[in-house]
């Protein structure tokens, strides 16, 4: 009881934000997406232990600079290719926290072992055919992305929720029903988030969604403190998605984002995984998963 009062208390501070220009959160996490073309120097300013950092690439052969900075993030992937040679896996050696993001169907590759034990990112397309599952629940990812070409059957939603790691759907093809929450979706919903671009402050009601699903909020980094608020009002948890690419100007953009956000949360405040919160679970800044 004790800490379900503590966790309504805690929420309740985002209701009582005094508008736009007073900027309050609970928490927050941000997932930045950069091209492994990104300077090292804005790459390193980026760095928050708050940040997820996805690292695209055309190559295996990391950069030394990117290596350096990878363990400066509270937690990072990056893009390989298979095949993996035996010099792909030495190199991230220095940084064993640091994850691997791959196509579902690659997770199958023969050299993948050459990348050592650390976490999995999987991100795949179209049907959940069984192939795919087996293969999911075989290699049990950190995180899986999941972009439908057509609208999820409830099947669907059932063997997405009964897989591995935190999960993420593309919303751009569910439609209104969500928010409405028309749907009647299966058991275990919670622990999925819907990754949905956020363009309009004014339509941001009509894109949370319901069912007890999560948020992952694609914004562009020079976001008003208008539209975090507005977020912020309405998802517990504020979990943000920035696409950076090798582009300096946003780069820049978004380390001003993340210095909004660390001044908005304070170093005192509790950060909230979506775990934790579906079990009333409060956990110190900096413990997330």
């Amino acid at each position: 009881m004790t800490r379900a009062l503590l966790l309504l208390a805690l929420l309740s501070t985002v209701a009582r934000a005094p508008g736009p220009e007073a900027l309050t959160l609970p928490g927050y996490r941000v997932h930045l997406h950069v091209s492994e073309e990104l300077e090292p120097d804005l790459l390193r300013a980026l760095a928050r232990p708050r940040t997820v950092l996805w690292v695209t690439t055309r190559s295996n052969a990391l950069k030394a600079s990117l290596l350096e900075r990878l363990p400066l993030f509270g937690e990072s992937y990056v893009q390989f290719h298979p095949p993996i040679l035996e010099s792909h896996g030495a190199q991230l050696q220095r940084v064993p926290r640091t994850g691997v993001w791959l196509r579902a169907e690659e997770l199958a590759a023969p050299t993948l072992f050459r990348l050592g034990i650390r976490p999995l990112a999987a991100e795949l397309s179209g049907a959940l055919t069984e192939p795919l599952r087996a293969g999911l629940r075989a290699s049990r990812p950190s995180r899986i992305h999941w972009s439908p070409r057509t609208v999820p059957s409830l099947a669907e939603w059932g063997d997405f929720a009964g897989l591995p790691g935190s999960k993420v759907v593309e919303g751009a093809l569910l439609g209104p029903n969500l928010a409405r929450c028309d749907a009647g979706l299966p058991a275990g919903i919670a622990r999925i988030q819907v990754g949905t671009e956020i363009r309009d402050v004014s339509a941001i009601p009509s894109q949370i969604p319901g069912c007890g699903l999560g948020l992952l909020a694609e914004v562009s980094p020079d976001v008003s403190d208008a539209g975090l608020s507005a977020l912020a009002l309405r998802v517990p948890l504020l979990e943000l998605r920035v696409e950076v690419g090798a582009s300096a100007e946003r780069a820049r953009a978004a380390v001003e984002l993340l210095q909004r956000l660390e001044r908005a949360a304070g170093s005192g405040h509790t950060f909230l995984t979506v775990d934790r919160l579906n079990g009333y679970l409060l956990a110190p800044d900096g413990a997330g998963p």
